[in-house]
Order: structure tokens, then C-alpha cells, then sequence
């Protein structure tokens, strides 16, 4: 009798043990899983909205040549001038969502640096608008407008080629995730 008793608390013991064995393993697999997928749709967040600059970068780039040009060549004195697209600039927003470690690898401090850059380029477009709706009637109205064009263009040619190499990086990790989360499910 004290034999299947002891055995009973074996059994017992060993299950009880097993149970929060298993329970720790679906825990941390879970919480695995969890960040996997916080990280993923961050990424993804981010590389939208890089996506979306890119192509605002594109439309403000043909505005602004066109207006150089009409500027130059046809009519110094054109008054329409068209507007520039404002940059989104919440990425860096959610990149600081998700600060780890691993998302320093993720482009976390190019999200920095871009972030910055688009808040200048939006500063600069404000002030082009503010120019041209305050000033048009003084001497060298022209010239200004030419000059906001020029910082302009130049600002947004770099900053699309910031974003062209971010949303690489982006793709490049996002790829990696998603490989990293089916080998650990075979692993």
C-alpha cells in the first residue's frame, strides 16, 4: 500500500513537472511568435509609408522641374505655382514603437535620419507656400520662389534616395523574418 502511494506522488510529481514544462515551452514559443509578429507588421508599416514618400517624392519632383522651367524660360512672372506634396513622416514613430536590439539591424537609425530629413523638406515646402502667398508683390519675387524650388529639388532627390535604400533594407528584413519564423516552426 505504501508502495502505490509513493508511486502515485511519483506520477503525480512527474506529471505536475511535465505540465509546467510544457506550459513554459508554449509560453516562450508564444511570446516568440508575438514579436515575430510585432516586428513584421512595423517593418511592413514602415515600408508602406516609405511606398507612399516615394511616390509623393516622384509627383514633387516633376512639379518642381516644371516650375523651374515655366520660371527660366516662359513666364518669370508665373503666379501659379503648384503645391508640393507633403512627406508622411510617422515612420519614426513606429520604429520608436518597437525598439529592440534586433530592430537596430532593421534600419532603425536610417528611419532616424529620413524621419528628420522629411520634417526639414516639409519645413521648407510650408515656407515656399507661405512665400508665395505673402510675398508675391515684392522685387525679387521670382528669383525667391526659384531659389525655394532649387533647395527643394535637390533635398527631395536625396531624400528618394534615402527612401529607395530603406525600403531595400526594409524588404530585405522582412524576407528574413518571415524565413527566420518557417525555420524556427521546423526547426
Amino acid at each position: 500500500m505504501a508502495d502505490s502511494g509513493f508511486t502515485s506522488f511519483l506520477a503525480g510529481a512527474f506529471t505536475t513537472v511535465l505540465g509546467a514544462t510544457l506550459v513554459m515551452i508554449w509560453d516562450f514559443y508564444k511570446i516568440h511568435k508575438d514579436t515575430i509578429d510585432r516586428e513584421t507588421k512595423i517593418l511592413k508599416a514602415v515600408r508602406d509609408e516609405v511606398i507612399t514618400n516615394q511616390f509623393n517624392a516622384e509627383i514633387n519632383l516633376k512639379r518642381l522641374t516644371r516650375d523651374i522651367d515655366a520660371r527660366t524660360r516662359e513666364n518669370k512672372d508665373r503666379e501659379i505655382i503648384e503645391p508640393i506634396i507633403p512627406f508622411r513622416d510617422e515612420m519614426w514613430t513606429l520604429a520608436k514603437l518597437n525598439f529592440s536590439q534586433d530592430f537596430l539591424n532593421y534600419g532603425f537609425l536610417d528611419i532616424a535620419k529620413i524621419s528628420s530629413d522629411i520634417d526639414d523638406i516639409n519645413e521648407i515646402s510650408r515656407s515656399r507656400e507661405n512665400y508665395r502667398l505673402m510675398k508675391a508683390s515684392f522685387t525679387g519675387w521670382n528669383e525667391r520662389v526659384i531659389k525655394y524650388d532649387e533647395i527643394l529639388l535637390t533635398q527631395i532627390l536625396l531624400l528618394s534616395l534615402k527612401l529607395s535604400d530603406l525600403r531595400q533594407k526594409l524588404e530585405q528584413n522582412i524576407i528574413r523574418i518571415k524565413a527566420d519564423e518557417a525555420g524556427a516552426y521546423y526547426a
